[in-house]
């Protein structure tokens, strides 16, 4: 299944996830307080992908989180413009659902 049309739906353990809206990164998840919007929806084999674009964060301390997190991941020092924030792949339990504008 694929999904990529602004206002496609796809309902998944219970929970309706629709292209278009926005989301927040959960706490568990390396882009925890970051507000994005969803841009596809796959599910393979009961796998579901949550493709997401984010904003640019502006909170001091979720920008330094993750500059703090990417750098020891890649080993090397990471600035906010070396961090991906588009194309996103994420898992269901990684966002939480913003009320979306009308």
């Amino acid at each position: 299944m694929y999904k990529d049309k602004i206002g496609e739906s796809y309902e998944y353990k219970g929970v309706v996830y629709t292209v278009g809206n926005k989301i927040i990164g959960a706490k568990r998840s390396e882009y925890d307080g970051v507000v994005g919007v969803i841009k596809e929806i796959t599910d393979e084999d009961d796998v579901l992908e949550i493709i997401c674009d984010f904003e640019d964060p502006t909170d001091p301390e979720i920008i330094k989180r993750m500059e703090e997190y990417f750098s020891k991941i890649f080993g090397k020092p990471m600035t906010l413009n070396d961090i991906s924030l588009e194309g996103i792949i994420m898992c269901h339990d990684e966002i939480d659902f913003l009320c979306n504008e009308e």
